[in-house]
């Protein structure tokens, strides 16, 4: 997955290869407008994200990894600018 930020640096969305899957073929025509219509649009699902800031403890990371499941968590400051994704693959 990948973070999708807005033009001032905060993160507004990800994308993932599994959202890809979900393009019906007769529609990839899609792929070629901007990421930010395809998320506003819902042609991208709008998923929740998972975000902890850089003051985060390694213990607060690896319980919010293991608690809720995730597979990856993004990295962002006060201002919810993007910083980093840590990712367990």
């Amino acid at each position: 997955a990948v973070g999708v930020v807005d033009s001032s640096g905060k993160l507004v969305g990800s994308v993932a290869v599994a959202d890809l899957r979900d393009i019906a073929l007769d529609n990839l025509g899609v792929l070629l407008q901007p990421v930010s219509k395809l998320l506003a649009d819902g042609v991208l699902p709008n998923a929740r994200l998972d975000v902890v800031t850089p003051s985060t403890t390694f213990a607060q990371l690896v319980e919010k990894l293991s608690s809720q499941r995730l597979h990856r968590v993004y990295v962002v400051n006060a201002d919810g600018g993007a910083q980093s994704i840590i990712t367990l693959t």
